[in-house]
């Protein structure tokens, strides 16, 4: 008499998410040869096989062919008899993991900004956050150079006062309003900060209501900010914001980046955002996790304000109260700057803000 004995079941069956994968493992079972891998969007039927692994207990499956969404993960164990190949039953059901696909993104690969994307904003010195730039339009103040993105903020230096001219500060900002709207998402941002002291480069959302709904009411996610202050990423609404009149104060999650280290290489900012919570993390690490059930739900109201369409922001502004207004007004300090021209007693000065590329997952 001849007797069979099919391999035991997978115990410990776990899945992580990714971008267009997940990384599944589980414990190993004695003397199995292999492992099949199967995934299904519910917890009880519908498993397809999706990775054959020989040993071992940790696969990256690849599900860039699969629709964004929640997927489940079972895994059987394979043993040799023979010629035959003996499977274990199915293993328990993975807890539900989230896949996402890229819905857009902007690599900066041309030789020109995508206005099928972007928007030049204009402002005056003073305006937004108190800032000294002039923010142009004519393009001057940005370029797409080896793949980036480059924001360059400019201003000028007299030798002879010693003093800065604030009124000379200019830069760029460009925004996806009425383009690109996002609701929901996991939005990356590959970029290395401006070094100049006294600038401050940023990526971060706005409520696409904003002209109607104005802010802090209209929301902001704040996914990147390089200032001397420190590498901060926030969000700001009725609540929390950085008025001193906010109810809550700031809610400001702090990266462990200096301006410096921000600016010695690419880093890349993730802000992900569902219908309860925005999540954000720095090169894979999480930073901080914004969750308004938390709170008293007599604010709750006033805490998210993050359930409708945002848009993309990038600049990188000279002065403003982050990096504090005082700066132009103290005695010269070129840390970080370099000088592109000399006309008499006159220096311009100039810093760089790269960024890589802006996607959005969903």
């Amino acid at each position: 008499m001849k007797v069979t004995f099919n391999p035991a079941k997978v115990k410990a069956v776990s899945a992580t998410s990714g971008i267009d994968q997940a990384k599944v493992t589980w414990t190993k079972v004695k003397n199995a040869t292999g492992y099949e891998v199967y995934c299904s969007t519910t917890e009880k039927k519908g498993f397809k096989k999706v990775a054959t692994v020989k040993g071992g207990s940790v696969t990256s499956v690849d599900l860039k062919d699969l629709k964004s969404g929640t997927y489940y993960f079972k895994v059987k164990a394979l043993a040799k008899a023979g010629k035959k190949t003996l499977k274990s039953d199915y293993s328990k059901a993975s807890e539900a993991v989230k896949v996402w696909t890229l819905t857009w993104s902007d690599e900066f690969n041309g030789n020109s900004l995508d206005t099928n994307n972007w928007s030049f904003e204009k402002g005056q010195t003073g305006w937004g956050s108190a800032e000294y730039t002039l923010y142009t339009t004519d393009g001057s103040n940005c370029k797409l150079a080896d793949g980036n993105l480059v924001i360059i903020p400019r201003i000028q230096y007299n030798k002879e006062t010693k003093k800065f001219n604030a009124s000379s500060a200019t830069s760029a900002r460009i925004n996806t309003k009425g383009k690109k709207e996002f609701t929901y998402g996991k939005i990356e941002i590959r970029a290395k900060a401006s070094k100049a002291i006294g600038t401050w480069s940023a990526g971060w959302m706005l409520g696409a209501d904003c002209d109607t709904n104005i802010w802090p009411k209209c929301g902001e996610i704040d996914i990147m900010e390089g200032m001397s202050g420190g590498v901060p990423q926030a969000i700001h609404c009725e609540y929390f914001n950085n008025q001193a009149t906010a109810p809550g104060g700031n809610k400001n999650y702090d990266t462990g980046l200096t301006q410096a280290k921000a600016a010695e290489d690419f880093h890349t900012y993730t802000a992900l955002w569902n219908e309860t919570s925005i999540e954000f993390s720095v090169d894979g690490k999480r930073v901080g996790l914004y969750d308004p059930s938390k709170y008293k739900e007599d604010i709750r109201e006033k805490c998210w304000p993050f359930n409708h369409d945002f848009f993309l922001n990038l600049d990188c502004t000279i002065g403003g109260n982050a990096t504090g207004l005082y700066y132009f007004t103290k005695p010269y300090d070129a840390t970080g700057w370099t000088v592109v021209k000399e006309d008499g007693n006159i220096q311009t000065l100039e810093d760089y803000f790269y960024i890589d590329y802006v996607r959005v997952y969903q």
